[in-house]
């Protein structure tokens, strides 16, 4: 009968039946010989003639119900396959005039219906749609498809008139999607750096249509997306986020601000109402699409391989991408870096730390196993090293890191790590968040005076109605349950802080197994280093982890050799950056140099802070130490912002884009604590100027433009609330003012900054000291690398 069977509806619809009947009983993917057989029997019916037959009959919805049912019980795989072999019976090539006929009728009929489409007549328009649907979804779809990668502004209008389709219409439709999102076409614009117009069209509109519709399957997106990333196509990456934006609310900010890094350090509750209060009081609906989401990446067992797809997949793209430009392969990296950011918060947030841990490898397996680094591998599984909250009273004795992580890192970095750090410490450093060892009790308070707002704000609504009145009601409770219950996030993670601070001091002699100064090394480039440049959140984790081994009073820990190592080598760390990690760093810096600036606000609080802390010891190795004086102290700070001075300098003249862009993204973030003198915001401002001035010109960057006329403007206004100081009071007294120091040669940012010319002493004449990069003035560096007292 083959298509001729839409002239008699009864004998289609009894041989529908049959068929939906002949596969019934069993899963879709029964690997039976005998379903196999049925399956395969089905199949043929349905693309032979059902199909066909549906195509050329008037719209029938409920011959389409007949046919979906057979077609129901079939694996997507091979729903797909029939879809496919109808549109190819479709083509004028296949010689068959009564299908081509439909195609083309369907497809005129729904270019007809989307010139005449808008917001306001969706309802009309969607029924008229759906009834094109009923016979040949396949084709209507494909022309809408087409629509909306020239036309995006189309995607709100149509995901609201595709209610009134069928669920074999949805099925089309996501087959489509998938045919459009793998064609060949180049997925880049020719600037090669962004993304095609079309693929940015479908990728939002795959995310709303999922979003609004829940009843359409996801797998076969998502098994589509895991199999394009494990081909390497990164520019998939963008449908990934969109997905997790729409459906999960997930979205990664680029540049947080203060106030949001409080929210993130804090509970999932302090998330929410930081972002929308009215979101955080209780909408339900909201976390069905991304409770979908979740389920369908379990069910599929799709979790593990997209965080190590992502992961090798941000390791890979410096060596994969055949291109020369640094800023393109930079771009490209960070990308990547932000989508595996996503999907860690998408699943962290949707998932308890046992679920986590059951779908994910351990870290250590993630990177012996399957390659990944070991900071995207913590970062993937620290969700599961997360523990429930105390009971009352019990706040000694918590587990910072589980033995196995501590016996299972010794193998994910080299062997001659561990003779100047200890496991325990790099196991700890890496398991503990920001939630386990800072309360942002400032955002808490924020958050609860936001919905404290939101409530006066109802009484003011001058509504009498009773519909209204019980709206307010039930909205006044939803806010009440809110503020109750970040005050009890508040206090659980006060608690849950003073006992993770107790068992670091408690651990504290276990850190460091010996004073050689290559620790501080070890420490900066195994931790530090690696985790400061990855996000906000974990740039303030580091600055406060060291802040702790200092207050802490860690045995063989040196505060000042840590930080004249960090400030010393900061040249090659920025120039090294991505743009994303050139603005973690500059937030990581600027962390510590507030903390440099309050030790250095008075005698008595570096009296009580520092002086009797042994990571101010000027020989740490000495059995007798001595500790270093206030006026040291001031002396080495101010050699290191000279030294951090001619490093930018060097790094603003040189003729490298990355270099110039990443120093002016850190120089922004420093803005509050550096330059800090006078005389050195001079020295900078000259060279920003000259780049704003360069870059003005036709032909100029229009980044590094907008980058330097915004520092020159943060920094006009530093200067405009007095808050920089000539070099007497910087020092308060112990250094005379003098004139700007001169750049480094270009060769010491090239080799890392640890070789070129230190600061200018403000007392003594250069000597070894200096030569040596170090802590001159203060101290000189003896042979062992201890800070020692100067003569």
């Amino acid at each position: 009968l083959g298509l001729f069977l839409h002239r008699t509806p009864k004998v289609m619809a009894a041989l529908s039946r049959v068929c939906a009947r002949g596969v019934a009983g069993g899963t879709p993917r029964d690997a039976g010989e005998e379903a196999v057989a049925r399956r395969d029997a089905v199949r043929g019916v349905v693309e032979v003639a059902l199909l066909p037959a549906l195509a050329c009959m008037r719209a029938n919805v409920g011959m389409a119900s007949e046919v979906w049912a057979v077609l129901g019980s079939l694996p997507y795989e091979e729903r797909y396959q029939t879809y496919a072999a109808l549109k190819q019976a479709c083509q004028p090539a296949a010689a068959c005039a009564p299908l081509v006929v439909a195609w083309k009728g369907a497809q005129n009929d729904t270019k007809r219906v989307m010139r005449r489409l808008s917001k306001d007549n969706t309802k009309q328009f969607g029924r008229q749609l759906a009834k094109a649907a009923h016979a040949l979804p396949v084709s209507v779809f494909d022309a809408i498809i087409g629509q909306i990668e020239a036309y995006e502004n189309l995607i709100v209008p149509v995901v609201e008139m595709l209610r009134w389709l069928t669920p074999l219409s949805f099925d089309c439709l996501s087959y489509v999607l998938l045919e459009h999102l793998a064609s060949g076409r180049s997925r880049l614009k020719e600037d090669g750096l962004n993304v095609s117009h079309w693929l940015q069209s479908l990728a939002a509109f795959c995310a709303a249509l999922y979003r609004r519709h829940l009843g359409i399957e996801l797998v076969g997106l998502l098994t589509y997306l895991a199999n394009a990333l494990k081909s390497g196509q990164s520019t998939q990456l963008l449908l990934l986020r969109e997905l997790m934006n729409k459906m999960a609310s997930v979205d990664y900010v680029e540049d947080l601000s203060e106030e949001q890094i409080e929210a993130v350090a804090g509970s999932e509750a302090l998330r929410a109402a930081s972002i929308d209060v009215a979101t955080a009081a209780g909408a339900k609906a909201i976390r069905k699409p991304a409770l979908r989401l979740r389920d369908t990446l379990v069910s599929q067992g799709l979790v593990g391989q997209l965080f190590v797809l992502l992961g090798r997949q941000r390791a890979g793209l410096c060596l994969s991408t055949d291109s020369p430009h640094l800023k393109l392969i930079g771009e490209l990296h960070d990308r990547c870096h932000d989508v595996l950011l996503q999907f860690t918060t998408f699943v962290a947030t949707n998932s308890t730390p046992a679920e986590l841990a059951r779908l994910v490898p351990p870290a250590h397996e993630l990177v012996r196993t399957y390659g990944l680094e070991p900071e995207v591998a913590f970062h993937v599984y620290r969700h599961a090293y997360a523990q429930p909250p105390h009971a009352a009273g019990q706040v000694a004795g918590v587990q910072l890191a589980p033995a196995s992580v501590v016996s299972a890192v010794e193998s994910m970095v080299p062997e001659v790590v561990w003779s100047v750090l200890s496991p325990r410490l790099y196991a700890t450093f890496w398991a503990l968040a920001l939630y386990d060892i800072y309360t942002p009790a400032q955002g808490y308070d924020k958050a609860i005076a936001r919905v404290k707002a939101t409530q006066e704000a109802l009484d003011k609504d001058p509504d009498k109605t009773p519909a209204a009145v019980a709206r307010r009601r039930k909205e006044r409770e939803r806010y009440t349950q809110l503020t109750e219950k970040l005050r009890a996030d508040r206090a659980a993670q006060e608690k849950r802080v003073r006992a993770v601070r107790d068992q670091l001091r408690a651990d504290r002699d276990l850190w460091f197994p010996d004073t050689d100064k290559e620790s501080m090394t070890a420490l900066l480039q195994h931790c530090v280093f690696a985790r400061a440049v990855f996000s906000p959140a974990d740039a303030r984790f580091c600055a406060e982890f060291v802040h702790l081994l200092h207050a802490h009073g860690t045995p063989r820990f040196s505060t000042l050799q840590y930080l004249d190592k960090l400030l010393k080598d900061m040249a090659a760390h920025v120039f090294a950056c991505t743009e994303r990690e050139a603005t973690n760093l500059g937030r990581f810096v600027a962390e510590t140099l507030r903390l440099l600036h309050t030790w250095k606000s008075s005698r008595a609080v570096y009296d009580k802070e520092c002086k009797s802390q042994p990571g101010f010891s000027v020989k740490p190795a000495a059995a007798q130490q001595s500790r270093a004086t206030y006026e040291q102290y001031v002396t080495v700070v101010f050699k290191w912002y000279n030294k951090l001075a001619k490093h930018f300098v060097t790094a603003l003249e040189s003729k490298e884009y990355m270099e110039v862009r990443n120093a002016l993204h850190v120089l922004i973030k420093l803005v509050s604590y550096f330059p800090a003198m006078k005389r050195l915001a001079t020295l900078i401002e000259k060279r920003v100027t000259k780049i704003q001035q360069e870059e003005s010109r036709e032909g100029g960057r229009e980044d590094l433009k907008l980058l330097a006329s915004r520092y020159l403007a943060m920094l006009t206004q530093e200067r405009s609330k007095g808050r920089l100081e000539t070099d007497e009071e910087f020092t308060r007294g112990t250094v005379k003012d003098k004139a700007a120091p001169k750049p480094a040669p270009p060769s010491a940012a090239a080799a890392g900054g640890g070789g070129g010319s230190a600061p200018s002493a403000p007392a003594p004449p250069q000597g070894r000291g200096e030569r040596d990069g170090g802590v001159e003035g203060a101290g000189k560096r003896g042979r062992d690398g201890d800070v020692r007292a100067a003569p």
